[in-house]
């Protein structure tokens, strides 16, 4: 059987991500897991402001994770958090192996053709290449909208 101890879960800090957040929180709590969460800063150039926009960008995700890190704790779940820079389908494989992570949770829009989902996403290619099994969550219109109660989150609860 795989446990699921240590749970990757990669953030852009959008609602796809915390929808997969949730999904890792119920796990880590039911195993008494440690999810980490990565945020991954994509290079952007040589320009010569590039480098204080990465900065900004590196203190932005700080605090962002600090955030989320506090959220973790005040429900008893065990968190680490990560910032790399590069490409983001290559720093959350590479996390993946360096840290023995045993499941990677994603967030996904669930897109409506496999044509759509095939065209290169970041979780269709972290998929071909884990080194773990790689959860999708799938996030919707109707999740958005308030339909599925149970699955709704406000970002205001990792503030």
């Amino acid at each position: 059987m795989h446990i699921l101890k240590n749970i990757l879960v990669p953030t852009d800090f959008s609602d796809y991500a915390h929808k997969a957040l949730r999904y890792a929180e119920e796990v880590a709590q039911r195993v008494g897991g440690t999810i980490h969460l990565l945020h991954v800063i994509e290079p952007i150039g040589n320009w010569s402001f590039a480098a204080d926009v990465q900065e900004q960008a590196f203190m932005e995700a700080e605090e962002q994770l600090e955030r989320l890190a506090k959220h973790l704790k005040n429900k008893g779940i065990a968190g680490r958090t990560a910032i790399e820079r590069g490409h983001p389908e290559q720093q959350i494989v590479k996390f993946a192996r360096e840290h023995r992570i045993d499941t990677i949770v994603m967030g996904t829009q669930g897109r409506r053709t496999e044509e759509d989902f095939l065209v290169g996403s970041t979780t269709e290619r972290v998929l071909r290449v884990a080194p773990c099994p790689v959860l999708f969550v799938r996030f919707t219109e109707e999740l958005s909208n308030g339909k599925d109660h149970a699955a709704q989150f406000s970002k205001a609860e990792y503030v």
